[in-house]
């Protein structure tokens, strides 16, 4: 018999493998011709082999456990968000999307419950598995489009894969941001740690009390999963913040925009400051030059360097990469 346990790590990976090798056709405009759909190699033959421990999950008109289906919702919701992400990582979700986002996958599951009520062999469930994908693929393509149409810069597959995200080593991180982990104070914050948080559990194993933020983490008690704009207000709460190409790098990218999340930006930053223990430095890269010009002298010294190029091919120069800053917080916020 197969527990609930088992069934929903069978589909958990099949949802991954699924997304995975289709993880382009939901950039695509819905004018744009769709492409085939692809199933892996085994995705057809566990859900005939298990359609019958399926099929009560997905039932819309008696869902045997409620529970799961959540898990499964959550769980295709959180891989769409992770394809988005890679492609574009300065796209918001808001309320409204996450609310379509999960009737789109709640269809789709419905329709999977179709589907494995008619399919009388395996042949016949991955075809009719075909022109169900494709049909829920042209649903997510209007979502992702409603999205990427923030970012008006964004017009096809090519573009988007100029500001995808990645995960660096935390050895390259301290140095980018001109830290020293022999001198680093805890209680640190990282925000925007990445799904991994490498920066924090590196320096937990070096005994500085450090957590991460971001909005999509790895299960890990230091880690949550939170976006940095709901961050609480915590008065002169941590020794040190880190954001290593995170919230400076997305205030950045907004503010060249003009865009309305500007302002947002704007106040978590401040709200980041005040989080700060007297003494305590908020180190970031790339810098903020527009909005550090603004701070006052008496409480906050701005350390602003260039991050040096890696070294060029012989007879050739480059100019730095970015600029990083540290501010040091010399006096309470309350005092100014």
């Amino acid at each position: 018999m197969t527990t609930s346990t088992d069934l929903m790590d069978r589909l958990t990976h099949l949802i991954d493998r699924q997304t995975q090798l289709n993880v382009d056709a939901v950039y695509y405009h819905d004018r744009a011709a769709p492409r085939a759909y692809l199933l892996a190699e085994d995705t057809a033959r566990t859900l005939f082999e298990f359609r019958r421990d399926i099929e009560p999950i997905l039932n819309p008109n008696r869902i045997s456990d409620l529970h799961l289906q959540r898990r499964l919702l959550d769980h295709f919701a959180r891989r769409y968000r992770h394809s988005i992400y890679d492609a574009l990582q300065f796209v918001t979700f808001d309320a409204a999307h996450d609310r379509l986002v999960e009737r789109v996958y709640l269809t789709f599951c419905h329709g999977l419950w179709s589907v494995l009520q008619c399919a009388r062999t395996e042949q016949d469930l991955a075809a009719r598995l075909q022109l169900h994908a494709v049909k829920h693929h042209r649903q997510l393509r209007l979502v992702t489009r409603s999205l990427f149409e923030q970012h008006a810069s964004v017009v096809n597959v090519q573009a988007l894969k100029a500001v995808t995200c990645a995960q660096y080593s935390p050895e390259l991180q301290l140095e980018v941001l001109g830290l020293d982990e022999a001198t680093v104070n805890g209680p640190l914050l990282d925000v925007g740690c990445g799904e991994d948080g490498r920066l924090v559990q590196y320096l937990r194993t070096r005994h500085v009390h450090a957590v991460g933020v971001d909005r999509l983490v790895t299960p890990h008690p230091a880690l949550f999963e939170l976006d940095w704009h709901d961050l609480p207000a915590e008065q002169e709460r941590w020794n040190t913040i880190t954001s290593h190409l995170a919230f400076s790098h997305h205030f950045l990218y907004h503010h060249q925009r003009a865009s309305h999340e500007t302002v947002r930006f704007a106040r978590t930053f401040q709200r980041l400051l005040s989080n700060l223990t007297v003494g305590g430095t908020f180190a970031y890269a790339p810098s903020l030059p527009f909005i550090e010009q603004l701070l006052p002298d008496h409480t906050y010294l701005v350390t602003r360097q260039d991050i040096p190029a890696p070294a060029p091919p012989q007879g050739q120069t480059t100019a730095p990469l970015l600029q990083r800053t540290q501010i040091r917080k010399l006096r309470s916020s309350s005092q100014t």
